[in-house]
C-alpha cells in the first residue's frame, strides 16, 4: 500500500492504493484542523501505524518535518526523504547545498529580521531585489523591492510566511 500525503488548505488528504504501482483508489480527508498542529500530526501518525503503508509520498513541502523524520526513524519509507524536504523548505540550507555543488546563483545575503540589519542587507544587494523568509513555501511572505518606498511593505509581508523563521534571504533581481 502507498499513502500519498497531500496537505490541502486546512486539511490533510491521504490517498491510498492497494500496491506500490496502482493509482490511489481512496481519497479521504484526515483533519479540519489547521496544520501543522500537534493533534493533526498525532492523527497522521496513528493512521500511518494503523495502515502500515509500504511508502508515504509527500506531495507538498509544507509539512511537519519532525513528524516525517520520526516516521523515517521508525522505518517508514518516505518519498522524498526528510533531508530533501528540509533542504527545499529552508532557503539557507538550500543555498549552502547548492554552493557546495559549485552552482552559480544570484547575489544574495542572509539577514535576521532586525530592521537595521534588514535595511543594510538591502543596500548591499541593491534594488531591485527579492526578499524572502528563509523557511517558507509557495511564495508566502515574499516581496520584490523596486524602490525605497517598497521596503516597509516587504518587511511586513515577511509575517505571512508559512512556518516560522527569524531569518531572511535578500536576492538580487
Amino acid at each position: 500500500m502507498v499513502i500519498w500525503f497531500v496537505p490541502l488548505p486546512l486539511t490533510w488528504a491521504l490517498a491510498t492504493s492497494i500496491d506500490s504501482i496502482s493509482p490511489p483508489l481512496v481519497l479521504f480527508l484526515i483533519s479540519i484542523l489547521p496544520l501543522p498542529t500537534y493533534t493533526a500530526s498525532e492523527k497522521l501518525r496513528t493512521i500511518f501505524y494503523d495502515e502500515l503503508p509500504n511508502y508515504i509520498i509527500c506531495e507538498k513541502e509544507s509539512i511537519n518535518i519532525d513528524l516525517i523524520k520520526d516516521m523515517e526513524k521508525d522505518g517508514f519509507n518516505i518519498i522524498p526523504n526528510s533531508k530533501s524536504i528540509e533542504i527545499c523548505m529552508s532557503r539557507e540550507k538550500l543555498r549552502k547545498f547548492v554552493n557546495n555543488l559549485n552552482i552559480l546563483t544570484s547575489k544574495f545575503e542572509f539577514s535576521d529580521k532586525e530592521n537595521d540589519m534588514f535595511n543594510n542587507k538591502i543596500k548591499n544587494i541593491g534594488m531591485p531585489c527579492v526578499v524572502k523568509p528563509c523557511f517558507s513555501s509557495s511564495g508566502y511572505g515574499q516581496s520584490i523591492i523596486k524602490e525605497k518606498s517598497d521596503i516597509e511593505k516587504a518587511y511586513n509581508e515577511l509575517n505571512n510566511a508559512r512556518g516560522s523563521s527569524s531569518r531572511i534571504i535578500i536576492e538580487e533581481f
